[in-house]
């Protein structure tokens, strides 16, 4: 009997990171995804809700990630991924970074031996996803070439031309990337699954990216890095950091 195909498992800093991220994955694996969410928290009762919270008009934190979990489980309806939660909260909640251990413990109880981690290269600098970054590049180091893929964290990632940061190619060097061009259809079901995070679309599109949803613009091209050669499918353009 044939082995089960390996899991990939996606870390994702917030709910959309995946959807915005890694759609060309999400689409091809299905059930065989499992997005794992680490800043999935909900801050205590009574603290003040964060600017960004405020932006995408809540008055409260905790009703800010109970209605974004909602939005996740549409999301993961669409992809057809499995979703894992962790209960960090966002760096606006919390006094000091991300417990890189307790993050870096969770992700390797959850990848099996033949798994996939998909990590974010924090581009951009946002400190949410610098932290994941960090936490998870000393078991990125030992996997096998073959398990570990990097990927491009959009929208930022569009704004810095998607290049990879220092710290991730000095921790894991040979490092090669590729571009992944969504077909037309493709970035339609993209956009279904990215619609179902509305209340983090609304104040991406108000403020930081007004085209984000746009056809052709930077959610149509998504990137990904990897330590062994690719195979690259007609559909994809070839980059090498």
């Amino acid at each position: 009997m044939p082995a089960a195909p390996p899991t990939q498992l996606v870390v994702s800093t917030h709910f959309d990171d995946a959807v915005l991220s890694l759609s060309h994955l999400l689409q091809t694996a299905g059930p065989r995804a499992t997005v794992v969410t680490v800043c999935a928290g909900a801050p205590p009762i009574g603290q003040p809700v964060s600017e960004w919270d405020a932006d995408a008009g809540f008055a409260d934190g905790r009703e800010a990630a109970r209605l974004r979990s909602l939005e996740d489980i549409r999301a993961c309806a669409v992809t057809g991924a499995r979703r894992v939660l962790l209960r960090h909260l966002d760096e606006p909640y919390r006094a000091r970074p991300l417990a890189a251990r307790a993050v870096r413990t969770a992700i390797e109880r959850l990848l099996g031996p033949r798994d996939v981690l998909w990590m974010p290269a924090a581009i951009g600098d946002h400190p949410d996803h610098m932290d994941v970054r960090a936490a998870l590049l000393p078991l990125a180091a030992r996997l096998p070439p073959a398990r570990l893929r990097v990927y491009a964290d959009l929208p930022y990632a569009g704004r810095h031309r998607r290049r990879l940061p220092p710290a991730v190619a000095h921790a894991l060097p040979g490092l090669r990337g590729r571009d992944t061009l969504l077909s037309a259809e493709a970035f339609e079901r993209k956009l279904e699954a990215v619609r179902c995070h509305a209340s983090q679309i609304a104040p991406l599109t108000a403020t930081a990216t007004p085209e984000l949803l746009a056809a052709g613009g930077v959610l149509a091209r998504e990137r990904v890095w990897r330590r062994s050669p690719w195979q690259i499918p007609a559909e994809a353009s070839s980059c090498r950091e």
